[in-house]
């Protein structure tokens, strides 16, 4: 590394094409000996692992390359949207009321009152499910958060979404078919609780 150092600083002050060629030769032989000997410390890591799962993921994480954090969705101040969302949320239930009084007198109220009751809902009206598209799978799956804790699988979530193209199709036959037959792994509902 040394040597690269003083090769890449004689290439800058000579400005000499031979210097850069020797300096870009002399990096590509450093960072092929590193990739080399980062390549054999983590093979030597996962033979002395025993096949424990635990530490086979924490090995596939670390050689995974992390994400920047990325900034905001909104770039106005925070102040001002804190403002706007409390402005929102305290008019709500006055327009709800201005809005059920308005309806109340425009119709009759008689009618509204029994028409559940008397009638029962068509077959049309009653719901029906409609399977999950690609697009909505891969959109709930890239505004997941990156930096939650995983869990009890311990699979973090910005694993998954680099996986995303490779289990797009998978993941979502797993969600339509959960919906279709009405059956829910128990899985999915553990959660993992670690107090302080």
């Amino acid at each position: 590394m040394k040597k690269r150092n003083t090769l890449h600083k004689i290439a800058r002050q000579t400005g000499c094409a031979l210097d850069w060629d020797r300096y870009r030769q002399y990096k590509n032989q450093v960072k092929f000996k590193l990739n080399e000997a980062e390549r054999k410390f983590v093979n030597k890591k996962i033979q002395n692992s025993n096949n424990n799962n635990n530490s086979l993921r924490k090995i596939i994480r670390d050689c995974i390359p992390k994400k920047e954090t990325s900034c905001p969705p909104y770039s106005r101040n925070v102040s001002v949207l804190a403002n706007e969302f409390n402005e929102f949320f305290t008019s709500v239930g006055a327009k709800a009321f201005a809005d059920s009084r308005a309806m109340v007198t425009t119709c009759n109220p008689q009618s509204i009152l029994f028409i559940t009751q008397s009638e029962p809902c068509a077959e049309v009206e009653k719901f029906r499910f409609h399977p999950v598209s690609y697009d909505v799978v891969r959109k709930v799956v890239s505004l997941c958060p990156s930096n939650k804790a995983p869990g009890p699988d311990r699979v973090p979530m910005s694993l998954i979404k680099d996986a995303l193209p490779y289990i797009l199709q998978p993941l979502t036959d797993i969600i339509n078919s959960s919906f279709r037959e009405c059956m829910f792994p128990s899985v999915w509902k553990s959660s993992e609780v670690i107090p302080l």
